[in-house]
């Protein structure tokens, strides 16, 4: 692929390789070429199920350690999370969270932790270094300048959808010589804790500090693992479950995790809890 290649050609070439079928190429700053004076960012999307996806790699021939891949994950805050809990003076998020690569895990990091501190947390991991599948991998990571925060106005603006635009944002980017590489993954134990409601009793809720992927794993499994099989009809069961403490219901999916046809247990219609 030439390094002025447009994202047409991109994809001409991938799709060209066996077993691939189709893929979207999509240019993220607006350049019109894969590579020029200006940094530069293409993402590859495979639309294509052919079983489980290894990791892809480039290879660059005459723009060595100009060309790396870049495997994306989001770690989404909602805005307020260490707010006065139930107005009552002032919270404090207690306990910390843990992200992990390949089986080996960070120590314990702060709810105020600095995306800066999340970096040097990730990158001390040997799981990227020396004990990496994939050779060395840096760890990049940008976006609001703490994992939560503390918002004393909370009350005035709160609404699901509100809180949700306003989340902190912490982008991680894994880069290397290959892309779809592990993701990360999140412990949490962050907990926002209200001493004020009764006297002698702390209200406790946990922070919904979550780790979003745009990777997927291409995996093919019978109803998506979330049902029972009828081979002889064709037919998934999905798993339902209400007990009152316990509750799960999955359905047919469009393949996004939204409803849809596919038949393939995809939906959480209830979220399991």
């Amino acid at each position: 692929i030439p390094y002025d290649a447009p994202y047409g050609l991109v994809k001409a070439r991938l799709q060209a390789l066996p077993d691939i079928g189709e893929v979207d190429v999509r240019f993220l700053r607006g350049q019109e070429s894969v590579c020029s004076a200006q940094k530069t960012e293409t993402e590859i999307e495979f639309l294509t199920d052919f079983g489980s996806l290894p990791a892809l790699k480039v290879q660059s021939l005459s723009l060595e350690g100009s060309v790396f891949l870049i495997t994306r994950q989001r770690l989404r805050c909602p805005r307020g999370s260490c707010h006065q809990a139930r107005g009552r003076g002032p919270s404090n998020c207690t306990g910390g969270f843990y992200l992990g690569y390949d089986g080996q895990f960070t120590s314990k990091i702060a709810w105020n932790a600095t995306k800066e501190y999340v970096e040097k947390a990730l990158s001390a991991l040997s799981t990227f270094n020396e004990d990496s599948d994939y050779g060395p991998l840096h760890v990049n990571v940008t976006g609001s300048n703490t994992v939560c925060n503390y918002d004393e106005k909370y009350y005035m603006n709160s609404t699901e959808e509100y809180d949700y635009l306003n989340a902190q944002n912490v982008t991680i980017d894994i880069r290397g010589k290959y892309g779809n590489v592990y993701n990360l993954t999140l412990l949490n134990s962050l907990w926002r804790v209200d001493s004020y409601t009764n006297p002698g009793y702390a209200y406790k809720e946990k922070v919904n500090l979550t780790l979003e992927a745009s990777k997927g794993t291409k995996e093919n499994a019978y109803c998506s693992e979330r049902g029972w099989c009828d081979f002889a009809t064709g037919t998934c069961m999905c798993n339902k479950l209400d007990t009152g403490s316990l509750q799960y219901d999955y359905k047919s999916s469009n393949g996004y995790g939204e409803p849809g046809n596919r038949g393939d247990c995809g939906y959480p219609a209830i979220e399991a809890r």
